[in-house]
């Protein structure tokens, strides 16, 4: 009789922290906009001097969490071509090709590609090792005309990618703000886009 009463007891005790975790959790998934503190939010409007709604990824490309959620992201963008897009780079120290990877994005940029090389990498479209990265570096900077100057310029781009990451408190990536019109917000989840923006 007691081991029954206390197989009863431990079921009815799990059964009960199953249900408190998944309240929590549930609370957790509905908060999917995080509001941004004030100072972050001038923090951006410096940078990107938003007129309409608008969407910034930070990320790594060569960050699996990244590459794992880009396709929805990009399939998010691809229905709704009304709001700005950006992405800023955060290469972290872990992934030892991300730096050159971002550089490599930024070359692009001057021939109207950042975007295309960015989904390209983060698709895996284009490969991240060491010795790709070389070709391409040497692939953009030949067809600038400012040569060595041009990956100098697009370091510093990456560089100020950082300090922007640093000053918006981001540790992790991707990390997602969204601005729509009024406010900035910490996007939490693919929800949270739609909210941020419906």
């Amino acid at each position: 009789m007691k081991l029954k009463f206390k197989i009863a007891f431990v079921t009815l005790w799990l059964l009960s922290v199953v249900w408190m975790v998944s309240i929590v959790i549930g609370r957790h998934q509905k908060s999917d906009l995080r509001p941004v503190e004030s100072n972050e939010t001038q923090i951006f409007l410096d940078r990107f001097s938003p007129s309409s709604p608008m969407v910034v990824e930070v990320g790594d490309i060569e960050c699996p969490a990244c590459q794992m959620i880009y396709p929805k992201i990009l399939a998010w963008r691809r229905k709704r071509n009304d709001v700005r897009f950006e992405f800023v780079h955060l290469p972290l120290k872990i992934h030892p090709n991300a730096m050159n990877a971002a550089i490599v994005a930024e070359l692009a940029r001057p021939s109207g590609k950042f975007q295309a090389a960015i989904d390209d990498f983060m698709l895996g479209k284009t490969n991240i090792d060491p010795n790709s990265l070389d070709i391409y570096l040497a692939h953009f900077a030949s067809k600038l005309s400012s040569g060595q100057n041009a990956r100098t310029k697009a370091k510093e781009q990456v560089e100020k990618d950082i300090k922007f990451s640093q000053s918006m408190n981001v540790s992790q990536t991707p990390t997602i703000f969204g601005w729509d019109g009024r406010k900035l917000y910490q996007v939490m989840s693919m929800n949270g886009l739609n909210q941020l923006l419906n």
